[in-house]
Parts: C-alpha cells; sequence; structure tokens
C-alpha cells in the first residue's frame, strides 16, 4: 500500500485489476499513485465485488459494485442484496452498476 499519497492529478474509472492481465494488483496501484492517478476498481460479478470491497479497504483505491451486463443472466436476489450490503458498508465504493 503506498504510505506517502501523491497528489492525484487523474482517477482512472474503470479498471479490471483482479484479471489474469494484472498478475500484481498491488504493483499497478502503486504505480498508478506514483504517477498522480487514483484508481476505481470496477465490480463485474459477485466475488469480483467482494473482492475490491476488501481491496479498497487498505490501498489508495475505490471500486463499485455491481453485475456486469454478460453475468446478469445468472444474477440472484442474494447477489443484489450483497452489493447493498457492500455499499453501504464501504464508504469507497463509489458506484453501483456496471
Amino acid at each position: 500500500m503506498q504510505e506517502n499519497m501523491k497528489t492525484i492529478n487523474y482517477y482512472d474509472i474503470g479498471l479490471n485489476l483482479f484479471c489474469r492481465q494484472f498478475p500484481d494488483p498491488e504493483k499497478i496501484i502503486d504505480d498508478a499513485m506514483a504517477q498522480g492517478v487514483c484508481c476505481i476498481l470496477t465490480g463485474t460479478d459477485p466475488k469480483e465485488n467482494q473482492q475490491i470491497d476488501r481491496f479498497v479497504r487498505t490501498h489508495t483505491a475505490y471500486g463499485t459494485a455491481g453485475i456486469h451486463p454478460h453475468n446478469a443472466d445468472r444474477a440472484s436476489q442474494q447477489d443484489f442484496a450483497e452489493i447493498e450490503q457492500i455499499v453501504t458498508g464501504n464508504k469507497k465504493i463509489v458506484a453501483v452498476g456496471e
């Protein structure tokens, strides 16, 4: 986690951080902050929403919680209840939807 927060010049508003292309999420966030970019991680399914919820609590980043249209046919009422719980329980989750 970045200890000395640099001035934020830009926000990356749609980072899908927890995919194979990014084997080291910590480095991505630290490198971005070193360049003055604060990331908003995009939640696209229940598993990723939970990962983002946990990650942004301890890192210099924000997140969203939602269901990607490609996952919508598998979404359940429980998934939506979980999104509501994440959003109301974490001030660093700044948007709902995908």
